[in-house]
């Protein structure tokens, strides 16, 4: 964690300025600028827009399979993990507590970590 420099300046935080950031097509392999060979960590952030009957409730966040294993945040809080090695087909399904959406904007960040290729 402390070398992983997307911790050390909490790029799961909802105001993170990623405008800069390449995009990728999600589901599916994760090629970028020939990373479909990528050992390490990687950040990816996305933005959903609610409508306000959706304020105070709980949600289902579902993510399907990550290769291998995720930290998972919404609006820069840690909503859910799967930090073991072989779990590259698991899918992944998240609680998001009530409170933590908001009207508007939302962010999701996830942080992966691929141990092999």
């Amino acid at each position: 964690d402390r070398l992983d420099v997307g911790t050390a300046q909490n790029w799961a935080a909802a105001a993170w300025e990623d405008a800069t950031w390449k995009s990728v097509a999600v589901p599916g392999p994760l090629v970028v600028d020939g990373l479909d060979a990528f050992d390490g960590v990687l950040w990816l952030r996305g933005r959903f827009m609610l409508a306000s009957e959706w304020t105070g409730r709980a949600a289902q966040l579902s993510l399907g399979p990550i290769d291998d294993m995720d930290r998972t945040f919404v609006n820069g809080v840690r909503i859910g993990a799967t930090e073991r090695a072989g779990s590259s087909q698991s899918k992944r399904t998240y609680a998001v507590p009530a409170g933590l959406l908001r009207e508007g904007q939302n962010t999701v960040a996830i942080r992966v970590i691929d141990v092999f290729g």
